[in-house]
């Protein structure tokens, strides 16, 4: 949506990821109360709320990314060399490692704050290693089979548009297929977030007396 109409695109975008983001917080929330059935979808009338949503999801990323965002930008241009790209490698994977801790605190605490605080995210992550580990792995599993499948669907897209082209391009059929995948892979990602979301919340309802975050 952000990519078409300038700036009223882009807060259509803002707006539909924090609504997303919204419902994704929702699932993390029930399920750390141990809430079997999903949650209902959020209340759209008052679009500035999932603005908020959506920046506090982003900035939830940031915080797991940010070590390697400043290698990035500040180091890799002084340092231009195998041991600069080696750095942006082992930050970059500290954020993949740091980034559902990242999510669950700011679902949580309301707030992506305590997802910038380093010290507290890798105190959590070492009071519940071996259940975060587990967690993680699943959830790389998960992510990797979205990306494939995602792989396949620009695959399937590209080999019809050529196909389009060399039967003296049938036009319509190559735009049915492309809005075809896109629906397809926006309902694999947004299943994929969901199990994700649920996957955290599930590990917070069986860990939060280890993690004791709002204890006292």
């Amino acid at each position: 949506v952000s990519n078409w109409g300038g700036v009223w695109g882009w807060a259509a975008g803002l707006v539909t990821t924090g609504y997303l983001a919204a419902y994704y917080v929702n699932v993390i929330k029930t399920s750390g109360v141990g809430q079997k059935s999903p949650p209902d979808w959020p209340d759209l009338s008052h679009p500035a709320d999932m603005v908020g949503f959506g920046i506090q999801w982003m900035l939830s990323f940031a915080a797991a990314f940010f070590p390697a965002i400043l290698v990035a930008f500040f180091v890799l241009p002084q340092m231009y060399n195998v041991l600069g790209f080696a750095l942006l490698g082992m930050s970059a994977l500290l954020g993949i490692f740091i980034y559902p801790m990242a999510v669950l605190l700011t679902a949580l605490y309301g707030s992506a704050g305590a997802a910038f605080n380093y010290p507290f995210v890798v105190k959590s992550i070492m009071r519940i290693m071996s259940e975060y580990v587990m967690a993680w792995v699943c959830l790389l599993v998960l992510a990797i089979v979205v990306v494939l499948i995602s792989l396949l669907g620009m695959a399937l897209n590209f080999g019809a548009a050529l196909a389009g082209g060399a039967v003296g391009g049938e036009l319509i059929g190559v735009i049915i297929f492309f809005l075809l995948y896109q629906v397809i892979l926006a309902g694999v990602s947004l299943y994929g977030y969901m199990v994700f979301c649920r996957l955290l919340g599930q590990v917070y309802y069986f860990s939060q007396r280890k993690l004791g975050w709002f204890e006292g």
